[in-house]
């Protein structure tokens, strides 16, 4: 099938999934891939197995287990050559927050591969953080078959003819968690997003808050600062300069703050007049409403 043509390269994104993850499918639909812009189109692929999928799900005949990962991705090349219109494809993994409009930008002519910093500096694009490739690659991927293997990013690295490719790569596509797009940067995608991450997440890309916020408070860090967003479901996110996530409780009656972040060590603050203070971190509320907002939280009204 011969792409598309258009104004525009059709970007096609391959999101990796199994049967057993549909919580983590409805995040991606409910967030990111919810209102897809033209020339895009997204679909999710899994392997054999008895746990039922939703019907936009593609299904493959090759084993969905881990060890076998490269052969399902194999396999889904070779199904979107057959059965789908596309210049470009992206593929990532369904815990992979994706920055849809800024994607694009990466699908330019005269580049066949796209992928994370990883590619030059250890030899294979992250495929958490994503990586673009051309209809003319996808093509030289499946003309040989692969072994199972887990690190499908790595064997598929490996088959990007770097003496003949033109390949980029881009620090805009981010697979180790600490890292991911928002409103104040430019990033286009980050790994390791559970289904409660996946949301705060767009919510930060969007500028619109997902659930009850409790409190906002003045964060500054030894080497950052920002505004550290407490919600109802104790679950919290910095406006700092990489968007960082966790979870967060009140404990000693009030009198401490702990934010468990998901990628950094845990911050205990104590309470003192201005807000909360630590080793590494003050966290400062706004004004005197804020102290009456936190000790109704934390049951000391």
């Amino acid at each position: 099938m011969n792409p598309i043509a258009g104004p525009s390269p059709r970007v096609l994104i391959g999101i990796c999934s199994g049967r057993g993850m549909r919580e983590r499918r409805v995040a991606v639909r409910d967030t990111w891939l919810r209102h897809v812009p033209s020339p895009i189109e997204g679909v999710f692929f899994v392997g054999d197995g008895p746990a039922p999928v939703e019907p936009d799900v593609i299904c493959l005949p090759v084993p969905d287990d881990y060890d076998s990962l490269s052969i399902k991705v194999h396999a889904f090349y070779r199904h979107a050559l057959d059965h789908l219109a596309f210049e470009y494809l992206f593929k990532c993994d369904d815990d992979t927050y994706v920055h849809l409009e800024r994607l694009t930008a990466l699908a330019r002519p005269g580049v066949d591969f796209v992928g994370s910093r990883e590619f030059e500096s250890k030899g294979f694009a992250s495929g958490g953080a994503g990586y673009l490739m051309s209809r003319s690659l996808i093509e030289h991927f499946v003309a040989e078959p692969v072994v199972p293997r887990c690190d499908e990013d790595v064997v598929f690295s490996a088959r990007v003819p770097r003496e003949r490719a033109r390949w980029e790569i881009s620090d805009a596509l981010h697979g180790l968690g600490a890292c991911f797009p928002d409103f104040t940067n430019d990033m286009i995608t980050g790994h390791w997003c559970p289904p409660p991450q996946m949301r705060r997440v767009h919510a930060a890309v969007t500028g619109t808050d997902h659930g009850s916020v409790i409190l906002d408070l003045r964060a500054a860090h030894r080497v950052w600062s920002g505004t550290i967003r407490l919600f109802a479901d104790g679950v919290f996110w910095s406006r700092g300069p990489a968007s960082p996530h966790g979870t967060w409780q009140a404990a000693g009656r009030g009198k401490q703050l702990l934010l468990r972040w998901h990628h950094w060590p845990v911050d205990s603050l104590e309470l003192n007049e201005a807000g909360f203070a630590g080793p590494n971190l003050r966290a400062e509320f706004s004004c005197a409403a804020d102290r009456m907002r936190w000790h109704e939280v934390a049951g000391q009204a």
